[in-house]
């Protein structure tokens, strides 16, 4: 708890001082959905949580890491706010066909 603590702090004090984060190029073309059944057919390529102040930053950070694992689609299962203006999205990262 302390250490999850002490991470939405230094995340609020990134934030706080670069201002908000910046997706990458690759993340700009990442698709998010919240429906399982779009995913079924997907590559699992992993999960994650991803913190930081405002949910605007976290879900930049879940989709720059989906783009970094060769991901194109983010699975969110939960965004959760937390104490110290932070956001928690947890989701999982897939791999899915490119659609025509």
């Amino acid at each position: 708890m302390r250490l999850q603590r002490n991470m939405a702090l230094c995340g609020l004090v990134l934030t706080a001082t670069f201002g908000c984060l910046s997706p990458t190029k690759q993340s700009e073309r990442i698709d998010v959905v919240s429906n399982p059944e779009l995913v079924k057919h997907c590559i699992p390529k992993g999960e994650g949580k991803y913190t930081a102040v405002g949910e605007k930053n976290a879900m930049t950070l879940a989709k720059n890491a989906t783009a970094a694992r060769d991901g194109n689609v983010l699975l969110t299962v939960s965004i959760t706010k937390g104490d110290s203006l932070t956001t928690e999205v947890y989701g999982k990262i897939y791999a899915c066909p490119q659609k025509p």
